[in-house]
């Protein structure tokens, strides 16, 4: 017979797996998201649009953020990881929460300029955008949940 004392709060994971796991996941959501993106004509419409160097790398600087956290989320100490994982967490809220912000025009610089961000940076507001916005910055919100209540009592 076996003596399981387990209950149901208790998780088989340990807090720095369930990090990582919820990086891939959110990183999962990032690539579907763009690779949706393409399938709309509105967003393939790139004429007018001169991507520099510099805005490329930027992305690319941003995007690395939560790759690194799938390893570092395994690899830090408790402090560090504990620090790592609010901060790129709070991080990417802010980001996945301005561009979806400029999604749906709620700010208050003026309809005509939100366009033109809009129209320029991003193509058309699309649904499957918002869609996985939502989902994007539940994990950022669960990812930084986690990490703030991590207690470092486990090994």
């Amino acid at each position: 017979m076996s003596n399981n004392n387990n209950t149901l709060s208790e998780s088989v994971l340990s807090t720095k797996q369930k990090l990582s796991f919820l990086w891939i996941f959110a990183i999962a959501n990032y690539i579907f998201c763009d690779f949706f993106t393409l399938f709309n004509p509105e967003s393939l419409n790139w004429e007018n649009i001169e991507l520099k160097q510099s805005f490329l790398l930027s992305f690319a600087i941003i995007m690395q953020l939560p790759i690194m956290m799938i390893l570092l989320s395994l690899f830090l100490p408790y402090k560090s990881n504990r620090i790592a994982n609010i901060t790129i967490g709070l991080l990417m809220t802010i980001h996945i929460g301005l561009l979806m912000t400029i999604f749906l025009g709620l700010t208050q610089f003026g309809e005509k300029f939100l366009q033109y961000i809009f129209l320029t940076l991003f193509g058309a507001n699309t649904l499957h955008y918002i869609f996985f916005s939502i989902i994007e910055i539940a994990t950022m919100l669960a990812i930084t949940w986690i990490a703030f209540n991590w207690s470092g009592r486990e090994t």
